[in-house]
Protein backbone atom coordinates (compact mmCIF):
# COMPACT_ATOMS: atom_id res chain seq x y z
CA UNK A 1 0.00 0.00 0.00
CA UNK A 2 1.27 3.35 -1.20
CA UNK A 3 -1.44 6.42 0.22
CA UNK A 4 1.02 8.90 0.17
CA UNK A 5 1.19 11.05 -2.61
CA UNK A 6 4.72 10.89 -5.08
CA UNK A 7 5.33 14.22 -6.42
CA UNK A 8 8.11 15.10 -8.90
CA UNK A 9 8.87 18.50 -10.06
CA UNK A 10 11.33 20.27 -12.83
CA UNK A 11 11.88 23.21 -14.77
CA UNK A 12 14.08 24.02 -17.61
CA UNK A 13 15.37 27.87 -18.54
CA UNK A 14 16.01 27.97 -22.20
CA UNK A 15 18.43 29.89 -23.60
CA UNK A 16 18.72 34.01 -23.44
CA UNK A 17 16.18 33.34 -20.50
CA UNK A 18 13.78 33.98 -23.39
CA UNK A 19 11.78 30.40 -22.81
CA UNK A 20 11.40 28.42 -19.78
CA UNK A 21 9.29 24.93 -19.35
CA UNK A 22 7.91 23.17 -16.23
CA UNK A 23 7.00 20.12 -15.12
CA UNK A 24 4.64 18.46 -12.63
CA UNK A 25 3.63 15.02 -12.01
CA UNK A 26 2.08 13.24 -9.29
CA UNK A 27 0.70 9.76 -8.29
CA UNK A 28 -0.47 7.26 -5.18
CA UNK A 29 -1.44 3.95 -5.61
CA UNK A 30 -3.92 2.36 -2.45
CA UNK A 31 -4.57 -1.23 -1.89
CA UNK A 32 -7.17 -1.84 1.08
CA UNK A 33 -7.25 -5.81 1.65
CA UNK A 34 -9.88 -7.91 4.04
CA UNK A 35 -10.73 -11.15 4.94
CA UNK A 36 -14.39 -11.64 4.41
CA UNK A 37 -16.45 -14.56 6.15
CA UNK A 38 -19.80 -14.67 4.29
CA UNK A 39 -22.68 -16.84 5.83
CA UNK A 40 -23.01 -19.15 2.98
CA UNK A 41 -19.29 -19.80 2.80
CA UNK A 42 -17.73 -22.29 3.96
CA UNK A 43 -13.89 -20.85 4.12
CA UNK A 44 -13.59 -17.06 4.95
CA UNK A 45 -11.30 -15.39 2.16
CA UNK A 46 -9.23 -12.32 1.14
CA UNK A 47 -10.36 -9.36 -0.83
CA UNK A 48 -8.69 -6.42 -2.18
CA UNK A 49 -9.52 -2.72 -3.38
CA UNK A 50 -7.29 -0.79 -5.56
CA UNK A 51 -7.18 2.84 -6.75
CA UNK A 52 -4.41 4.44 -8.86
CA UNK A 53 -4.47 7.66 -9.45
CA UNK A 54 -2.10 9.99 -11.63
CA UNK A 55 -1.62 13.93 -12.51
CA UNK A 56 0.50 15.59 -14.94
CA UNK A 57 1.22 19.14 -16.06
CA UNK A 58 3.91 20.36 -18.43
CA UNK A 59 4.34 24.20 -19.08
CA UNK A 60 6.24 25.76 -21.46
CA UNK A 61 6.75 29.55 -22.14
CA UNK A 62 8.27 31.06 -25.15
CA UNK A 63 9.02 34.43 -27.12
CA UNK A 64 9.70 36.07 -23.56
CA UNK A 65 6.27 34.44 -22.30
CA UNK A 66 4.45 35.65 -25.04
CA UNK A 67 3.41 32.27 -26.30
CA UNK A 68 2.10 29.72 -23.40
CA UNK A 69 1.08 26.25 -23.82
CA UNK A 70 -0.42 23.89 -20.84
CA UNK A 71 -0.50 20.23 -21.26
CA UNK A 72 -2.43 18.14 -18.45
CA UNK A 73 -3.56 14.91 -17.55
CA UNK A 74 -5.55 13.28 -14.87
CA UNK A 75 -6.57 9.35 -14.69
CA UNK A 76 -7.53 6.91 -12.30
CA UNK A 77 -8.94 3.27 -11.61
CA UNK A 78 -10.59 1.57 -9.14
CA UNK A 79 -10.31 -2.49 -9.58
CA UNK A 80 -10.91 -5.44 -7.35
CA UNK A 81 -9.90 -9.07 -8.45
CA UNK A 82 -12.87 -8.96 -10.99
CA UNK A 83 -11.00 -6.65 -12.75
CA UNK A 84 -11.24 -2.61 -13.42
CA UNK A 85 -14.27 -1.09 -11.84
CA UNK A 86 -14.29 2.56 -13.00
CA UNK A 87 -11.82 4.21 -15.06
CA UNK A 88 -11.82 7.81 -15.47
CA UNK A 89 -9.23 11.01 -17.41
CA UNK A 90 -9.41 14.54 -17.68
CA UNK A 91 -7.10 15.84 -20.68
CA UNK A 92 -6.81 19.58 -21.05
CA UNK A 93 -4.14 21.77 -23.28
CA UNK A 94 -4.42 25.13 -23.44
CA UNK A 95 -2.22 27.76 -25.49
CA UNK A 96 -2.00 31.30 -25.90
CA UNK A 97 -0.14 34.02 -27.54
CA UNK A 98 0.31 37.57 -27.59
CA UNK A 99 2.03 39.43 -30.45
CA UNK A 100 2.15 43.34 -31.52
CA UNK A 101 1.11 43.42 -35.21
CA UNK A 102 2.23 47.07 -35.69
CA UNK A 103 4.29 49.67 -35.20
CA UNK A 104 2.26 51.82 -33.18
CA UNK A 105 1.82 48.89 -30.67
CA UNK A 106 -1.15 46.94 -31.83
CA UNK A 107 -1.46 43.71 -30.32
CA UNK A 108 -3.47 40.29 -31.36
CA UNK A 109 -3.82 37.71 -28.32
CA UNK A 110 -4.99 34.50 -29.75
CA UNK A 111 -6.59 31.16 -27.14
CA UNK A 112 -6.83 27.68 -28.04
CA UNK A 113 -8.36 24.84 -25.42
CA UNK A 114 -8.82 21.41 -26.01
CA UNK A 115 -10.90 19.05 -23.10
CA UNK A 116 -12.72 16.35 -22.19
CA UNK A 117 -13.95 14.11 -19.68
CA UNK A 118 -13.69 9.69 -20.21
CA UNK A 119 -15.08 7.20 -17.60
CA UNK A 120 -15.86 3.89 -18.76
CA UNK A 121 -17.54 1.86 -15.27
CA UNK A 122 -17.46 -2.07 -15.32
CA UNK A 123 -19.88 -1.71 -12.09
CA UNK A 124 -23.38 -0.30 -11.84
CA UNK A 125 -22.11 0.40 -8.03
CA UNK A 126 -19.04 2.74 -9.12
CA UNK A 127 -20.77 4.98 -12.01
CA UNK A 128 -21.95 8.23 -11.16
CA UNK A 129 -24.97 7.30 -13.09
CA UNK A 130 -25.43 3.85 -12.04
CA UNK A 131 -25.13 2.24 -15.37
CA UNK A 132 -22.50 -0.01 -17.24
CA UNK A 133 -21.31 2.62 -20.22
CA UNK A 134 -18.55 4.83 -21.29
CA UNK A 135 -18.71 9.04 -20.92
CA UNK A 136 -16.59 10.65 -23.44
CA UNK A 137 -17.18 13.99 -23.50
CA UNK A 138 -14.55 16.49 -25.89
CA UNK A 139 -14.64 20.41 -26.14
CA UNK A 140 -12.39 22.40 -28.51
CA UNK A 141 -12.51 25.84 -29.02
CA UNK A 142 -10.42 29.06 -30.16
CA UNK A 143 -10.81 32.90 -29.95
CA UNK A 144 -8.60 35.83 -30.98
CA UNK A 145 -9.00 39.35 -29.68
CA UNK A 146 -7.18 42.28 -31.92
CA UNK A 147 -6.40 45.92 -30.41
CA UNK A 148 -5.90 48.67 -32.84
CA UNK A 149 -3.61 51.69 -30.65
CA UNK A 150 -4.36 53.84 -33.77
CA UNK A 151 -7.77 53.96 -34.58
CA UNK A 152 -9.01 53.04 -30.69
CA UNK A 153 -10.89 50.43 -32.16
CA UNK A 154 -10.67 46.13 -30.77
CA UNK A 155 -12.42 43.09 -32.31
CA UNK A 156 -12.67 39.64 -31.09
CA UNK A 157 -14.37 36.34 -32.62
CA UNK A 158 -14.46 32.65 -30.93
CA UNK A 159 -15.84 29.35 -32.01
CA UNK A 160 -16.10 26.00 -30.12
CA UNK A 161 -17.38 22.49 -30.79
CA UNK A 162 -18.07 20.23 -27.88
CA UNK A 163 -19.06 16.28 -28.62
CA UNK A 164 -21.00 13.82 -25.68
CA UNK A 165 -21.06 10.32 -26.47
CA UNK A 166 -22.82 7.43 -24.61
CA UNK A 167 -22.59 4.09 -24.78
CA UNK A 168 -24.29 1.20 -21.78
CA UNK A 169 -26.65 -1.95 -22.30
CA UNK A 170 -29.61 0.53 -21.98
CA UNK A 171 -30.39 -2.04 -18.81
CA UNK A 172 -31.11 0.86 -16.47
CA UNK A 173 -31.97 3.75 -18.39
CA UNK A 174 -32.99 2.33 -21.95
CA UNK A 175 -30.86 4.30 -23.26
CA UNK A 176 -27.63 1.73 -25.64
CA UNK A 177 -26.79 5.07 -26.97
CA UNK A 178 -26.85 8.98 -26.95
CA UNK A 179 -24.40 11.30 -29.71
CA UNK A 180 -24.70 14.85 -29.21
CA UNK A 181 -22.67 17.53 -30.57
CA UNK A 182 -22.82 21.52 -30.74
CA UNK A 183 -20.54 23.45 -32.62
CA UNK A 184 -21.06 27.59 -32.08
CA UNK A 185 -19.14 30.63 -34.07
CA UNK A 186 -19.31 34.18 -32.93
CA UNK A 187 -21.89 33.92 -30.42
CA UNK A 188 -24.56 31.45 -32.38
CA UNK A 189 -25.27 28.12 -33.11
CA UNK A 190 -24.03 26.98 -35.95
CA UNK A 191 -25.04 23.02 -35.96
CA UNK A 192 -26.48 20.51 -33.23
CA UNK A 193 -26.87 17.29 -34.04
CA UNK A 194 -28.22 14.70 -31.93
CA UNK A 195 -28.75 11.00 -31.97
CA UNK A 196 -30.46 8.45 -29.27
CA UNK A 197 -30.19 4.91 -29.80
CA UNK A 198 -28.63 4.66 -33.40
CA UNK A 199 -32.06 7.31 -34.45
CA UNK A 200 -30.96 10.90 -35.46
CA UNK A 201 -33.19 13.86 -33.33
CA UNK A 202 -34.17 16.89 -35.43
CA UNK A 203 -34.51 20.23 -33.69
CA UNK A 204 -33.65 23.76 -34.79
CA UNK A 205 -32.50 26.73 -33.34
CA UNK A 206 -35.22 29.33 -33.37
CA UNK A 207 -34.42 32.99 -34.63
CA UNK A 208 -34.56 35.96 -31.86
CA UNK A 209 -38.41 36.78 -32.68
CA UNK A 210 -39.70 33.22 -32.64
CA UNK A 211 -38.21 33.03 -29.23
CA UNK A 212 -39.79 36.06 -27.99
CA UNK A 213 -42.85 34.83 -29.27
CA UNK A 214 -42.64 31.65 -27.29
CA UNK A 215 -42.06 33.42 -23.84
CA UNK A 216 -44.64 36.05 -24.18
CA UNK A 217 -47.27 33.30 -24.70
CA UNK A 218 -46.33 32.95 -20.84
CA UNK A 219 -46.28 36.86 -19.54
CA UNK A 220 -48.61 37.54 -17.37
CA UNK A 221 -48.68 34.97 -14.91
CA UNK A 222 -46.77 34.79 -11.66
CA UNK A 223 -44.10 31.81 -12.70
CA UNK A 224 -43.88 32.74 -16.67
CA UNK A 225 -40.55 31.67 -16.42
CA UNK A 226 -41.10 28.66 -14.21
CA UNK A 227 -44.07 27.53 -17.09
CA UNK A 228 -42.14 28.35 -20.39
CA UNK A 229 -39.84 25.34 -20.96
CA UNK A 230 -36.22 24.97 -20.75
CA UNK A 231 -36.33 24.51 -24.89
CA UNK A 232 -38.44 27.94 -25.00
CA UNK A 233 -36.28 30.02 -23.28
CA UNK A 234 -33.04 28.76 -25.22
CA UNK A 235 -34.84 28.63 -28.42
CA UNK A 236 -34.14 25.04 -29.37
CA UNK A 237 -37.45 22.96 -30.23
CA UNK A 238 -37.76 19.75 -31.60
CA UNK A 239 -39.33 19.69 -35.45
CA UNK A 240 -42.00 16.84 -35.29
Amino acid sequence: MDPIPRIYSKAELGTGNTSLSTWVTTSRALTITSRVKLPSAPHSEQLSWKQSLSYTNAQTFVDGGNTQTVVQQTTGQNSDRNGVLFSYSYPLTVNTTYAVVDNDGSFKITGAVDRGYQWTAGDWRFSPNNVIGTVNTHQVGDAFYIANLTSHKSSSSGSTTQRLEFDSDGSATGVASYLRQVSASGGHIVSDQEILNGVPLDYKWLDSEERVLLLEENQGTDDEFAVASLEDILGRKRVH
